[in-house]
């Protein structure tokens, strides 16, 4: 219910051309809802919407990498660390892994500040590369 009241308050204040007082309303509703991880991961979706929207790009990077790591937790199909993600989570964390590619590329970080994990993701869609083990992430239809 709570995280539902957060969620109209940002929707309000993004309404009205004010994202950055409605990120810590979505903010808050992804913490409520931390035990649904598909709602959580839509509520952290409208936080780095807004940080895109207030030109913080580096800060919706980090949510998006997060968002990706909680979609490839909470939604792998299976036990174990060879486990993919299924259903809406297959989506989410598309969504993030393109969004990503295109933030850093707009950020063009240096190579000695980019985190690890970035530098991953933009290894997999350079031209140089064709590795097996580098190949985008799929998810079974």
């Amino acid at each position: 219910m709570a995280a539902c009241l957060c969620l109209e308050l940002g929707n309000a204040l993004r309404g009205l051309n004010k994202p950055d007082q409605a990120m810590s309303y979505y903010q808050r509703a992804a913490d409520l809802q931390y035990q649904n991880p598909l709602d959580c991961l839509e509520s952290l979706g409208l936080v780095a919407s807004c940080k895109i929207q207030t030109r913080d790009y580096d800060g919706a990077l980090t949510i998006f990498t997060e968002m990706a790591y909680l979609a490839q937790e909470r939604g792998a199909s299976a036990s174990g660390p060879a486990s993919r993600p299924i259903g809406a989570f297959c989506d989410i964390l598309a969504r993030c892994e393109v969004t990503r590619v295109l933030l850093l590329m707009l950020l063009q970080p240096t190579p000695q500040r980019i985190r690890p994990e970035h530098a991953q993701t933009l290894e997999r869609y350079a031209w140089e590369s064709h590795s097996e083990d580098s190949a985008p992430v799929n998810c079974p239809e």
